[in-house]
């Protein structure tokens, strides 16, 4: 079985495409513009607006005979696009969210961050935990309709992007997370693998036009 929340947007991220063109996310080409011998492959397409009303940010890889480097036919027939409101509500609420999150991280105080096992001793680290650090974790999907698992993966990689402007403040990527579940019980265990002083977690339920968003900001030494 094949089927999830991954597949569904590659899926779309391959419907903007034509024949021969090699399609990637915006996070999938933001984890390639970390090696030096990808980037003069990567090319910036913007935003496709996908089923649901869903933008998805491309990039379009092409080298030589490997790829297309015409833009896509679906990209060229764009106009301004009309966006339901729930995804203008979600994006407005997504940039407080960050907005708040930023500012926790940088004037919050408190003691330098050291993980600390859930029986309240300090974990071995070994060096300690980057103050301004943060990971995004999976958000959880709580809408009833399992299509709709895409759009906790899209709330995530919105966040993502928006931390990710904010200057010296370490973000961990996406794929660094994946891996982890919505809502773990070990928060300081996987604040020092991933070696970050904050985690953001939280939960996505969507019902027809309806949104609701729940964010959790968390300091390892908590």
């Amino acid at each position: 079985n094949i089927a999830g929340a991954g597949i569904n947007v590659a899926q779309r991220v391959m419907d903007c495409g034509d024949a021969g063109h090699i399609l990637l996310s915006g996070h999938i080409a933001e984890d390639l513009t970390h090696y030096r011998q990808w980037q003069p492959y990567l090319h910036d397409l913007g935003e496709c607006e996908v089923k649901h009303g869903l933008r998805l940010h491309l990039v379009n890889l092409y080298k030589d005979n490997l790829g297309n480097p015409h833009l896509p036919d679906k990209l060229k027939r764009r106009s301004t696009p009309r966006w339901p409101k729930y995804v203008v509500t979600a994006v407005l609420l997504l940039s407080a969210v960050a907005l708040a999150i930023s500012f926790s991280v940088f004037y919050r105080r408190g003691s330098s961050a050291v993980a600390r096992s859930p029986s309240g001793k300090a974990a071995d680290v070994g060096l300690p935990l980057a103050e301004k650090s943060i990971a995004v974790l999976p958000f959880e999907s709580r809408s009833e309709d399992k299509a709709n698992a895409y759009f906790a993966e899209g709330i995530q990689d919105e966040i993502l992007m928006r931390l990710s402007k904010i200057a010296d403040l370490k973000v961990t990527s996406r794929t660094s997370t994946q891996h982890y579940k919505s809502a773990p019980e070990n928060l300081p265990e996987i604040a020092t693998q991933l070696g970050v002083a904050h985690i953001v977690e939280g939960s996505v339920q969507k019902s027809g036009d309806a949104v609701r968003v729940n964010v959790r900001l968390i300091k390892a030494t908590n």
